[in-house]
Parts: C-alpha cells; sequence; structure tokens
C-alpha cells in the first residue's frame, strides 16, 4: 500500500523510447465525424505526444518503400506529402514499430473517458434495483462510503487505508481492462483515503480527477457529513497532497495525470455555505467541478423546498459560481428548457448515465436533443453504483438504446387518431328503400418536428471521447488522434476465428539510397489467432476486404452491441502501455529499430524477439532500453 512520502512509482510516466504504430485508426474529432484510417502511421514521442501522423499510406505512391522506411525519410527529410503532418527534422538511434495493419478486425480508438464514477461504492454494484435515488443513497451508499471514514486509533486509520486500497485497486484496474483510461472520480468526505487514491491513480496509470465529496447536510444519514470547517481543511489538504504527487516536468497543467476536482455532492446534502466556499475555491485554484442535477423528480422537490429563492435546480449552482466551462453535471434527465438555456450558456457539459438511470428508474435524458437542439457538451459515465456496470462501451450501447426508446415514446405520444363516421338514411313512400352508409376513418402518425431523435454509434463513440475531453477540459490533450495529444488509447480485437488458416512469413532485406543509405534486414511473422473467449463471431464475409469503410463500420457495430473487456486487448495512457492482454503463442508484432553503427549513421537495424511456439507467450519483454 503506497505512503504519502511521493515516493511513488507512476506507471504513466514512466521512460519510453519513440514509438511509432502502424495499422487502423478509428475516431471522431468532432460530433458530426466518424473517421476510419487504413495504414495509417502514428508517430509518438518520449513524453508520450503524438507529433507524426500519416493517414492511409499507400507504397506504391512512394517507391514501394516499407513504412519504416517512409517514416524514417519524412522525419529526416520533411516535405508536404498528402494527409501527412509532423513537426519538424528528428533523427532517432532508437524507436520502436507497433504493426497492426495486416489484420482489420484490430483498430486503434481513442481511450474512453467515464465522467462520473463514485469509486467508493464499487462493492455494491448491482444492488438495489429499482429503489428511488434518495432511499437508496440511504439504505445502501452513505453506510458503505461511511466505512471510509474511521477516526481516531492508529490502528483504525490503518484499517480505513487497507480497506480503501482494496476497492480502490480493484475500481482502477477494472475501468482500465475495460478501455478507461481517463475519469472523474467522486471518492467520500474523508481526505486520507481521498489522497491514497490519487496516489493509486499515478501507481495504477490511469489519468483521473480525483474529487472528495464535500456535504455537510445530510439530514436523512447524519452519522456521515463533514463540519464546514472540515471540509476547508480537508480541501486544502488534499490539493496540497496531488500538487506534490504531479510530476514537476510539466509546464502546462492540463497534461498532469491526476488533478483535483471540486465536488459538492449535490444540493439537498450542501449548505449554503460550502457551495459559496466550494465556487470560491474553484476560481482560486481554477478546478474543474463535478456535481448532480435533476436525476430524480422527489430530489427536484427537495431542492425547491430547500433552496426556495433560486428559480430552478441549475440556478441553485449558478448561485455559487458552481456553474463553468469545466462544471460536469451528472444526469440532467428532467432539466427544464430554462435550465438548458443557462447550461448552454455557462458552457458545463452533461454526464449522461443510461445505466443507472434506468437501474434507478430515475427517468430517460433526453441527450439528442441536448447535443443537437440545445448544442449542450454530453459525456458519458457509468455512474458506479448507481449504473451496474464500470464499462464505457457498455453505456454506449445503453445510451443508444434509450434513444431509441425516447423516439418510440415520442412516435407514440404523437399520434392521433381520426374517426369519421357519416351515416345518411333516405325512405320514400313508394316502398323504395334506399340506405347509404358512408363511414370514413383516418389515422394520422405524425412525429413532432419529424425528427429522428435517435443516437447513432458515432454520437455514442463521440460522448466516450471528444465529449468526454471536453467535459473534463483536455479537449486539447486527449480524445482524438492529433498532433500535440497525447497518446491515450485502447487498442481493440475482434477477430474470433482464424481468417486465414496459417501464419505468414516475411523475409525483407531493403537498400535504398537517396542521399543517404538505410539497411533493412529483419523477420518477421504474422499471427492469425483465433480467440475463442471472444462474444464476437466474424464470418470470411464480413471481413472488410480491400478496406471496405461499409463492412469497417458494421464491425464498429458488432463490437459496440456485441464486444466487452475481452476484446480491448491493450491500453495505453499518457504514450505507455498500462494493460496488456495479448495473446500470442508466436511473434509478437512488435520490433525495436536501433540504429546500428552510432548517432551519426543512417544504418538501422529492425529486431523482434520470439520464443518457441510450443511455449505460452508471456506479455511482450522488449530488448533492454538503457
Amino acid at each position: 500500500m503506497p505512503t504519502n512520502s511521493y515516493k511513488i512509482n507512476p506507471k504513466a510516466t514512466k521512460s519510453i523510447h519513440y514509438t511509432l504504430y502502424y495499422g487502423t485508426f478509428i475516431h471522431t474529432p468532432d460530433l458530426t465525424t466518424l473517421e476510419i484510417n487504413f495504414n495509417t502511421l502514428v508517430g509518438v514521442n518520449e513524453q508520450g505526444t503524438i507529433d507524426f501522423i500519416h493517414k492511409d499510406y499507400d507504397a506504391s505512391l512512394y517507391n514501394n518503400k516499407s513504412p519504416i522506411q517512409f517514416f524514417i525519410d519524412q522525419r529526416e527529410h520533411p516535405h508536404s506529402q498528402p494527409h501527412q503532418e509532423n513537426h519538424g527534422q528528428q533523427r532517432y538511434q532508437h524507436f520502436e514499430f507497433v504493426d497492426y495493419s495486416h489484420d482489420l478486425t484490430k483498430f486503434f480508438i481513442p481511450g474512453f473517458i467515464d465522467t462520473h464514477i463514485h469509486a467508493s461504492q464499487y462493492p455494491n454494484i448491482g444492488i438495489g434495483l429499482g429503489t428511488p435515488l434518495l432511499d437508496w443513497l440511504k439504505k445502501y451508499t452513505f453506510p458503505l462510503e461511511n466505512h471510509f471514514c474511521q477516526s481516531g486509533q492508529e490502528q483504525e486509520q490503518e484499517t480505513k487505508l487497507q480497506f480503501a486500497n482494496e476497492i480502490y485497486n480493484q475500481v482502477i484496474q477494472r475501468t482500465l481492462e475495460n478501455g478507461t483510461t481517463c475519469a472523474s472520480y467522486f471518492t467520500t468526505i474523508d481526505p486520507e483515503t481521498t489522497n491514497l487514491f490519487a496516489e493509486l491513480l499515478l501507481i495504477n496509470g490511469q489519468r483521473g480527477f480525483v474529487g472528495k465529496v464535500c456535504m455537510d447536510h445530510n439530514e436523512p444519514y447524519q452519522e456521515y457529513q463533514e463540519s464546514i470547517e472540515d471540509c476547508e481543511k480537508s480541501m486544502h489538504k488534499i490539493i496540497n497532497h496531488i500538487e506534490k504527487l504531479n510530476p514537476n516536468t510539466n509546464t502546462n497543467t492540463n497534461k498532469n495525470l491526476v488533478t483535483p476536482i471540486i465536488t459538492p455532492r449535490f444540493a439537498p446534502v450542501c449548505s449554503d455555505k460550502i457551495l459559496k466556499f466550494l465556487g470560491e475555491l474553484s476560481h482560486e485554484k481554477n478546478l474543474p467541478i463535478q456535481t448532480h442535477i435533476s436525476e430524480n423528480k422527489q430530489e427536484i422537490e427537495l431542492v425547491d423546498k430547500l433552496f426556495p429563492d433560486c428559480e430552478n435546480y441549475a440556478s441553485v449552482y449558478n448561485k455559487f459560481n458552481l456553474l463553468t466551462n469545466k462544471t460536469i453535471l451528472a444526469h440532467a434527465i428532467h432539466l427544464t428548457p430554462k435550465e438548458c438555456q443557462l447550461i448552454k450558456l455557462k458552457n458545463c457539459s452533461i454526464s449522461h448515465c443510461p445505466t443507472s438511470n434506468t437501474f434507478l428508474s430515475s427517468g430517460e435524458a433526453p441527450i439528442y436533443k441536448y447535443l443537437y437542439h440545445d448544442n449542450i457538451n454530453v459525456s458519458l459515465g457509468t455512474d458506479v453504483s448507481g449504473g451496474f456496470d464500470y464499462s464505457i462501451l457498455q453505456i454506449i450501447k445503453h445510451a443508444i438504446l434509450v434513444s431509441h426508446h425516447l423516439n418510440m415514446h415520442k412516435s407514440n405520444t404523437n399520434t392521433n387518431t381520426n374517426t369519421n363516421t357519416n351515416t345518411n338514411t333516405n325512405t320514400n313512400t313508394n316502398t323504395n328503400t334506399n340506405t347509404n352508409t358512408n363511414t370514413n376513418t383516418n389515422t394520422n402518425t405524425n412525429t413532432k418536428n419529424d425528427v429522428d431523435e435517435r443516437l447513432s454509434i458515432k454520437d455514442g463513440i463521440y460522448m466516450a471521447t471528444m465529449g468526454g475531453a471536453k467535459a473534463v477540459g483536455l479537449q486539447d490533450i486527449i480524445g482524438s488522434f492529433e498532433i500535440g495529444k497525447q497518446f491515450d488509447v485502447q487498442l481493440i480485437d475482434l477477430s474470433t476465428r482464424q481468417i486465414n488458416s496459417h501464419y505468414h512469413s516475411h523475409n525483407h532485406s531493403h537498400n535504398h539510397n537517396h542521399n543517404h543509405n538505410h539497411n533493412y534486414n529483419y523477420n518477421y511473422t504474422i499471427p492469425t489467432i483465433s480467440d475463442n473467449s471472444s462474444r464476437i463471431d466474424i464470418f470470411n464475409w464480413q471481413y472488410p476486404v480491400n478496406k471496405d469503410l461499409d463492412k469497417m463500420k458494421d464491425l464498429l457495430g458488432k463490437w459496440i452491441f456485441n464486444g466487452d473487456d475481452r476484446n480491448c486487448i491493450k491500453v495505453w495512457c499518457n504514450g505507455r502501455l498500462v494493460i496488456n492482454k495479448e495473446k500470442y503463442n508466436h511473434r509478437d508484432d512488435r520490433w525495436v529499430i536501433t540504429n546500428s553503427n552510432g548517432h551519426n549513421s543512417d544504418h538501422f537495424s529492425l529486431q523482434t524477439q520470439t520464443q518457441p511456439q510450443t511455449q505460452p507467450r508471456l506479455p511482450t519483454q522488449l530488448q533492454p532500453h538503457k
């Protein structure tokens, strides 16, 4: 268990070499765009920053150069090329090459960003189905969080830290294994275990926002609250601790891996005094803010009662300067039009938590409306443990499905049925009876505004990546593949059967003269692995041969609706590999390229390690770096 000595070894700041990645890269740089880039080269420097991108590399356009040759030439003699970006001339003695271009069932996608998760509630996942929010808090949540807050004897303090260590380590590992590279966390009111959580984020290699819950007016469960004085002391203690934890090499504080975040739990458990203090502290320290809003109708009624001078729920936070462009508002199910206008005006973000909203029967948030009509930024949150899953991939799926239900409700609500029956009977004295009956039934179904408000896969991926990056104020740092951004990425593997039934072996030798000489001699094997542990089946005709975009989009659909943590085989945070679940029985698609004749030579050798095929393969161990 870590201590408060600041002598911890952050996984996501360890020394790395320059690495060139080659394969399919998928991202949503903006709300309207889903980009699928095949055969793309992405260079990541020693700081974990992307500084080279070349999309859709075609060797035939460059004298049939290998991707490695092309990259070296571009870096040493940069000039304008189609789809290519770099940041000037640079030479390398040593860099690594990671190639997944041979298998289109594998692709790189930005790491997920979970903008609302309660780390301390992790043990309660799946407990309390259908319990209304306020009852759920009193029965399940407050008692659990109170376990983190033992005080007094040294032995009690140690027990508290051990209790927190076990839970916090587990939730960080679980979320990382599911592709979450950044998360905005709620802890508890306790400062010691909150500081421990910040240390564990660094040790495990996850980018995170650490929010000590602030609440001084918890009438339903008075054992779990704090005084305004204790809150002030705790907040300064945590902020100072995290400042010392972060490596002091970053002049840009946005690149810090761990950041404190101001966290009033929600208005019903906060006094005017504590809300005022937190608003002032956020302004003084330029810190982000997270809280809950309009999750439950009973909660909204309570806010109206407790804050009669405020027009609505959102105006309570606005009164105390807690609505800023760095504010994350979780749930936001039952917002009024005026609240939407205020949230947009203040440039706040919403964290959509569909699994929690359903599990506690809180409601269905109109996310399409928020995104496209109100122009509010929306991200995704697991909301553990109101939410029953810690995977943002599952949240994408549920967000899409909830929007489909809302669209169906809207269609049914606006169905107008008009039935007109006209009967006319004429009878004359000539015993001639003429009866004319005319029945006219007209049913019209009109959808309000005639707009399809179903979210798409593109929308889901956007909210999980760039929408999340905007919500936490890191849109210039993470969320997409762009020059200058950090390499927070997951590698997805959809393959469950062998597309080809054998291994392909390749032998390459290059001697390329272009005012300088490059010698490459390397052998490598491309493995095709059958992994029956995955839930996804891809049949031969579904494979995106010839870079078929439509089929690749179909595979994205398979991943969103059938995938799980088994498909997330590698995770990088800050350019560092922090999760590696890859199972190879032969060779790894990772090579080490070294300058074989010294700093001023243009001779490079490409090497790969191999182990006997009969032995189980451990996570790749690269050649020792000195």
